[in-house]
């Protein structure tokens, strides 16, 4: 039964005079069709229908892939599907690119934003999308296979993240598929998402130091996905004698930010410290002083990515300081099926801490 709702989807699915309501069906006889089926089974037509996820028509291309990743979030393995999966987004993603550069050309300077760039507020940010948007409609007659990439990639992303929340190999192996979606992160919901999950890193070394107090941890992140996770999890692991003292995040919210508890609780996380980069390092070994705001290039914000820490000898370095305002947020974690760590290998002296600090304030001499 499987068997056969599955060559009729793909052959539905090729027909391009088959209209999206016969699509539809397809797929509901399929889904119908699962619910008897063995994992093996499942597994053998999921591999059968991935062969397809490069149809000419990359909407019922992008179908399928949405079919398989429903499958996946119900239990499936993934791996069938990760391979042609990352092929096709790899091809929309180059498109999509392709129709950005073209939309950034014909933007007003005033608008036009680096990739790195946030929107001041919301007024500014709808300005932005809007004269983005202009440039699409102008762009698009000429560019219509690009265009068709981009929207496509609104069906596109959702499959992806179901894998790539599923298996951390997956993730990995598309790794290299991020600058693409950077590309275009700043104007495609689809690709911004992609750019946060492709970012997630798997046994990353992580150096944290506390240079006021002279504690330090060396460590290994996995499964996190951006700076608000890591400062919970550092509040939950890192050693509470510090400018911490005493003080520990609950366990609800340390579970919700490691994948162990819900992906969102009414909870709400005050955060300790300021985070840093290496290069905030003063020639004295110290961080800027709290309430000094010349220095906030030098700061992790909450907002940011860890992907994105400055590297300081092969390893991600963290440097906590007093907090300079009170930072709160919500409990929540962005990716619901991506469990996360923090790892602690080593706890370090506090003459070791003072060497690493003078290493990095000579770094920047």
């Amino acid at each position: 039964m499987l068997f056969n709702a599955t060559k009729n989807l793909i052959a539905t699915a090729q027909n391009p005079h088959k209209a999206p309501k016969d699509v539809d069906r397809a797929r509901d006889q399929l889904f119908e069709a699962t619910a008897s089926a063995t994992k093996l089974e499942l597994t053998e037509q999921m591999t059968e229908i991935a062969k397809h996820f490069g149809l000419s028509d990359v909407y019922r291309g992008a179908f399928l892939a949405l079919i398989c990743g429903a499958l996946v979030e119900q239990g499936c393995d993934p791996q069938p599907m990760a391979g042609p999966l990352r092929t096709q987004l790899k091809t929309i993603l180059e498109a999509c690119g392709r129709l950005a550069e073209a939309c950034k050309a014909k933007m007003p300077a005033t608008t036009e934003k680096d990739k790195d760039e946030e929107a001041e507020d919301d007024e500014e940010q709808d300005a932005h999308d809007a004269a983005f948007e202009e440039a699409r409609r102008q762009v698009a007659p000429k560019m219509q296979a690009e265009n068709n990439a981009w929207e496509s990639l609104h069906t596109w992303w959702r499959p992806a993240v179901a894998v790539y929340s599923a298996s951390e190999m997956a993730r990995m192996a598309a790794s290299s598929l991020r600058p693409l979606a950077q590309q275009c992160a700043p104007f495609h919901q689809g690709a911004h998402w992609l750019n946060v999950m492709l970012g997630i890193m798997h046994e990353e070394p992580i150096l944290v130091l506390e240079p006021q107090t002279g504690i330090g941890i060396v460590g290994r992140i996995s499964g996190v996905a951006d700076n608000f996770q890591l400062h919970t999890l550092l509040m939950e692991s890192f050693p509470s004698s510090g400018i911490a003292a005493g003080s520990r995040v609950p366990r609800s919210i340390a579970e919700v930010a490691r994948g162990a508890g819900p992906q969102q609780t009414e909870e709400t996380v005050t955060g300790f410290w300021n985070l840093y980069n290496w290069h905030a390092v003063q020639a004295n070994g110290q961080l800027p002083p709290a309430d000094d705001f010349t220095h906030s290039s030098v700061w992790l914000w909450n907002e940011a990515y860890p992907v994105d820490i400055p590297q300081f000898e092969g390893q991600r370095v963290v440097l906590l300081g007093p907090p300079s305002i009170e930072r709160t947020w919500n409990a929540l974690r962005i990716f619901e099926h991506v469990p996360a760590s923090l790892k602690i290998e080593k706890t370090l002296s506090s003459d070791e801490v003072r060497g690493l600090v003078q290493k990095m304030a000579a770094a920047k001499s």
